[in-house]
C-alpha cells in the first residue's frame, strides 16, 4: 500500500481515484496541529507547525490553508473534517485554525463541525475496505511508528495519487 508522509508545515492533497489503498499521514504533533479533511474522491492532510500563534495564524497561514483548502473541489460535499492536537489541551493555535473551520462548515452550509482530537501524535486518512466496499476514513493516531505497518513509504514529492501539494512559511518536505 502506497504511503504519503506529509511534513512540517507541508499540506498535500490525494486523489483517490483508480486506488485502493493510500494513507496519507503525518505524526510528531508536539504542539502542532494536524487536519484532515475528506472530500470524495480527494483527501488533504496539513501539519501546521506549533511555532505559529494564533495571530501569525491568522496574518499570515490562515488565508494559503484556504487556498489549499481549494484544491480539494467544492468544500460544500467534503465528508469528514478532523483537527488533532498532540496537546492534552486546547492551544491558542489549534483554536485559531478550528475557528476558521468552524467558519468554513458554516459558510458552505454543512451540517457537521470539524472535529477535534487531543493527546494524539499524529493522523492519517486511509481507505477502509469492507465487504468490497471502499471508504475513506480519518484516524487519530496515538503513538509514533506506525510507517512499517503501511506499505511502501513515500515522500509527498512525486507521491502516489499526490495531485497538489505545498508548504507554509517555514515548511520543508518530510525525511521518511
Amino acid at each position: 500500500m502506497p504511503s504519503v508522509k506529509v511534513g512540517l508545515n507541508e499540506w498535500v492533497v490525494l486523489d483517490t481515484t483508480g486506488h485502493n489503498d493510500l494513507s496519507l499521514w503525518t505524526d510528531g504533533l508536539s504542539g502542532c496541529v494536524g487536519v484532515g479533511v475528506i472530500v470524495p474522491p480527494k483527501i488533504f492532510v496539513t501539519h501546521i507547525s506549533s511555532t505559529f500563534s494564533a495571530q501569525s495564524w491568522t496574518q499570515s497561514v490562515e488565508a494559503p490553508f484556504l487556498q489549499a483548502l481549494s484544491n480539494l473541489g467544492s468544500i460544500k460535499t467534503a465528508k469528514e473534517i478532523s483537527v488533532v492536537i498532540g496537546d492534552d489541551d486546547e492551544t491558542p493555535l489549534s483554536k485559531a485554525v478550528l475557528a476558521t473551520l468552524l467558519q468554513l462548515c458554516e459558510t458552505n452550509d454543512l451540517d457537521f463541525e470539524p472535529s477535534l482530537t487531543d493527546s494524539r501524535t499524529g493522523l492519517r486518512i486511509y481507505q477502509h475496505s469492507v465487504s468490497g466496499s471502499v471508504s475513506l476514513m480519518i484516524q487519530s493516531l496515538a503513538k509514533m511508528g506506525h510507517l512499517s505497518t503501511w506499505g511502501t513509504s513515500q515522500n509527498s514529492t512525486n507521491g502516489t495519487g499526490v495531485v497538489a501539494q505545498g508548504f507554509f512559511s517555514g515548511g520543508r518536505v518530510a525525511d521518511i
